[in-house]
């Protein structure tokens, strides 16, 4: 995240790892939920 040490504002750097993180789970928890559905889906039909 922290890649460039650059004065210029670092809160707005941390709110932008928070957001690419918080991007990284959203995407990853809905992988996991498609693919808890198609199992249920395997399952009962």
């Amino acid at each position: 995240c922290g890649v460039g040490i650059i004065k210029k504002s670092q809160q707005t750097l941390l709110n932008q790892c928070l957001l690419a993180l918080y991007f990284f789970i959203i995407t990853l928890l809905s992988q996991l939920l498609l693919l808890f559905l198609k199992l249920i889906f395997n399952i009962f039909y």
